[in-house]
């Protein structure tokens, strides 16, 4: 008897609703469905029908290889279940028509999943755990369908996630923490005391200003002092075995700085005419000091009343915490006009910003706001102690105007830059 036609049709692509599995098989021995091996297993119908091209796959969920997704185009939408096992795939769409092979919803697709020529289901099955957790926290992660496959992206302020693919940097570890390092173990115990730095100054100037170490005792947190000793002994104690190289090296400045400056005045101007040639020296190594203070998280201020405070523990009132500044501020000076007289100003500015009621605390230092700034050379230095023994303002009598410029003036603009400037727009 022969077979009709249609009987035959029937025969190799039986009805089923389509709520009910369907079967796609995928390379043996891998999860690879390629858009060729799509086309073998379906009916040729599908290819012709003009309806759901390119439609938008929405992710719902992805638990015991069971993809789950929204099926959408246009208005309308299905849901669609992919159950992914070795060597096939298993189909049900929510349309429930009547369908041979796959329902045009679920081969259009599995046709968008292979557009650019094949689907990798193994990286789903890989990545499963990491779809459970996006979906669960959907608030920070987006998850798209397109022609390549799935993606999962991270909302940028979570920075890198673990074990999210092409979100954090693939370095091994072992790599990392085999690197050369230093011999430095930020998980030992909180120290019992910490070495801190003094920046002692005599408010007269009766001496030249100079570092002195001074251990402390750190509070709970370990990011403050809670506590001091007294200020280290004379120059030529050994340092502390525990001192990292850095700290050994700045408490080597320290002790050079004060055989420098011992039994000098710290008023610059009265011993400048026979010591210039000394103070250039003891500058760069105060411009070393500060270089290496800006690695030390202890650095404090203390004006000193006599050099026999040494021997006793810092007075707590007086203490300030103090950044060093090592960027030097530039000098101009400002000639106003008050009528019957002329008043020079100095001014100090830090890349344009003028510093408003700071302080020469002796030598080649600036203090303004807890900052701790070092004059960029010694005649700069020499002009900041000039200014600031004249009460940081000179006046000139407009009968004076004429010597003064001669004297000062002159030879002044010739080294720094000088405003005149009525008296209604003053500078302070």
């Amino acid at each position: 008897m022969l077979t009709s036609r249609s009987s035959k049709k029937k025969q190799l692509s039986p009805c089923r609703n389509s709520k009910e599995p369907g079967t796609i098989f995928l390379r043996k021995g891998d999860y690879i469905l390629t858009e060729a091996d799509l086309k073998k297993q379906v009916d040729k119908s599908l290819f012709k029908s003009r309806i759901w091209f390119f439609p938008r796959l929405e992710f719902i969920s992805f638990q015991k290889s069971c993809l789950s997704l929204v099926n959408r185009s246009g208005k309308s939408s299905y849901e669609l279940q992919i159950t992914i096992s070795p060597g096939s795939l298993q189909l049900t769409c929510s349309c429930g028509v009547q369908t041979g092979s796959l329902c045009i919803h679920a081969y259009r697709a599995l046709e968008r999943m292979t557009w650019y020529g094949q689907a990798d289901f193994a990286g789903l099955q890989r990545s499963g755990a990491l779809f459970a957790l996006a979906a669960r926290h959907g608030k920070y992660f987006e998850i798209s369908a397109g022609d390549r496959g799935f993606t999962i992206t991270a909302d940028k302020k979570l920075g890198g996630v673990f074990q999210l693919p092409g979100n954090t940097p693939e370095i091994p570890m072992d790599k990392i923490l085999a690197l050369p390092g230093s011999n430095y173990n930020s998980a030992e115990a909180p120290m019992s005391k910490v070495l801190t730095y003094f920046l002692l100054y005599s408010r007269r100037q009766k001496f030249m200003p100079f570092l002195a170490p001074c251990f402390g005792v750190p509070n709970k947190s370990g990011h403050g002092i809670r506590g001091f000793y007294r200020f280290e002994g004379p120059p030529g104690d050994q340092p502390d075995p525990a001192l990292l190289p850095w700290q050994d090296k700045l408490l080597s400045t320290s002790r050079r700085i004060r055989e420098l400056t011992r039994e000098k005045t710290g008023k610059l101007l009265e011993w400048l005419s026979t010591e210039e040639l000394y103070l250039s020296p003891l500058l760069r190594v105060w411009q070393e000091a500060f270089q290496q203070l800006s690695v030390q998280p202890y650095v404090f201020g203390y004006p000193l009343w006599g050099l026999e405070e040494l021997n006793h523990v810092p007075t707590k009132s007086r203490i300030e915490k103090i950044n060093m500044v090592a960027e030097p501020p530039s000098l101009r000076f400002v000639l106003e006009d008050h009528g019957p007289f002329f008043q020079l100003r100095l001014s100090l500015l830090i890349r344009g910003t003028t510093l408003k009621g700071y302080e020469i605390p002796g030598l080649f230092f600036i203090r303004h706001n807890h900052q701790f700034y070092l004059a960029g050379c010694v005649r700069d230095a020499a002009m900041m102690a000039w200014m600031d023994l004249a009460g940081g303002k000179i006046t000139i009598f407009k009968e004076q105007f004429s010597d003064f410029e001669k004297q000062v003036l002159s030879p002044l603009r010739s080294c720094y830059p000088l405003d005149m400037v009525p008296s209604s727009n003053r500078q302070q």
